[in-house]
């Protein structure tokens, strides 16, 4: 329980924290804040990918740990994409309230 509630408070004091600081830079006119492009974050998955599955094949441990982890990515993804990206979507929609209304 304890990791619990101290993972949940290193989250939300992230959360916190990283949204002041993008407020900060925000208004320096001299920063401009960019998302990683995707094919950038493709050719770093491609990477990662083959060298997770190299190392894979060294050992029967890390063989399964891979397999396990690729079985979970693989189940996890369709759910991060309903959960996350909807919830998030519903963040960005206008409501009659606060500054984005």
């Amino acid at each position: 329980m304890v990791a619990i509630a101290e993972y949940t408070l290193s989250l939300a004091e992230f959360n916190a924290n990283n949204s002041k600081s993008l407020e900060q830079l925000s208004q320096d006119k001299s920063i401009e804040i960019r998302k990683f492009d995707d094919s950038l974050l493709q050719a770093l998955g491609k990477a990662s990918g083959e060298v997770l599955a190299d190392a894979a094949r060294k050992d029967a441990l890390t063989r399964r740990t891979y397999a396990s982890y690729v079985a979970f990515w693989n189940r996890a993804t369709p759910w991060a994409d309903l959960a996350e990206r909807g919830y998030l979507n519903a963040r960005s929609l206008k409501f009659p309230y606060g500054d984005r209304a």
